[in-house]
């Protein structure tokens, strides 16, 4: 099941977008492009974008500023994805 949410406003229309494993079934070329207009937009916007991932390609993880990597249930990591490590 995916799932994406805008909420609107009377003065504006993208207050928050999430979705939910926007890349199942498709291939890494596709994810990267979905995330490349996602960031676009939220960046032309200020607004945030809040998207889970189930086993991104390191290609789609690069294009997060900020990544929160679970392990059965559990917080792994929480920040940076610079930080992150490898």
């Amino acid at each position: 099941m995916h799932t994406l949410i805008l909420f609107a406003t009377d003065t504006f229309a993208l207050l928050s977008i999430s979705g939910d494993e926007i890349s199942t079934g498709l291939d890494t070329a596709s994810t990267v492009d979905i995330l490349r207009i996602l960031s676009f937009s939220m960046r032309f916007f200020n607004r945030t974008a809040v998207v889970s991932l189930l086993q991104p390609s390191p290609e789609a993880v690069a294009m997060f500023d900020e990544i929160i990597l679970l392990s059965e249930g559990h917080v792994i990591y929480a920040g940076p994805t610079k930080d992150a490590g490898g």
